[in-house]
């Protein structure tokens, strides 16, 4: 969600940290918006799997903007989702 807030009111939202976050379909994505975006993406999300969500990054995110933690689920505690 907060990536989807801060493409949709950059004038709201100064950064962005997204935890597991993707892009929404309707994500108004602006390559020409400088405010800062990163996401931290657990290796263990088994309700959002890296696997399926990265397609919604391709061609909007560079490899410096995402940070991958090992046994981090999707709701950040290890081992359990």
């Amino acid at each position: 969600m907060s990536i989807h807030c801060l493409y949709k009111r950059p004038d709201l939202v100064d950064a962005a940290i997204g935890i597991s976050g993707y892009f929404f379909p309707i994500t108004p994505y602006d390559t020409k918006m400088k405010n800062p975006l990163h996401v931290i993406y657990g290796k263990d999300d088994n309700l959002r799997p890296w696997d399926h969500t990265k397609v919604t990054y391709y061609g909007r995110l560079g490899e410096n903007q995402i940070s991958f933690v090992e046994g981090m689920a999707h709701n950040i505690t290890k081992g359990t989702e």
